[in-house]
């Protein structure tokens, strides 16, 4: 489903949506070598985590959003502090609780195609197998 995540992505205004394996050459051709300043991974794969990491400029930004995280972060403190890297780390549930407020405002706002993300309708009876269903998603 990862052409479908990258599509949608850049329809909510994500300036490039590419896959980690496409990533590193791409950051090359308009970087200088320099590095992002940013990379979001989404994915809780170890080789993705890797490739945002090389990608990452000095004091770069690495934040780390899935619920399927791996065991171990593959990157010695060395490595971290070679480019005083920041990291961040969270899921699902911790991201809708920090945005939830602004991503209500911009749904009310009609700013996004939020219909275009919705998966699954299910009634507030059925409220466990929402929960079950979420927990489920990598």
């Amino acid at each position: 489903d990862e052409p479908k995540r990258r599509e949608l992505a850049t329809r909510f205004e994500a300036t490039q949506a590419l896959g980690y394996s496409q990533a590193a050459d791409a950051v090359k051709l308009v970087d200088s070598g320099r590095g992002v300043d940013g990379v979001v991974d989404a994915s809780g794969r170890v080789d993705a985590f890797e490739c945002a990491y090389s990608l990452l400029a000095v004091g770069g930004v690495l934040s780390s959003m899935s619920n399927s995280h791996t065991r171990h972060i593959p990157l010695s403190t060395a490595q971290l502090c070679n480019k005083s890297v920041r990291l961040s780390f969270g899921n699902r549930a911790a991201a809708c609780r920090q945005l939830f407020t602004t991503a209500l405002k911009l749904i009310r706002a009609h700013r996004f195609p939020v219909i275009d993300i919705v998966t699954h309708r299910i009634s507030i009876d059925d409220a466990q197998k929402a929960y079950e269903l979420a927990a489920d998603r990598p």
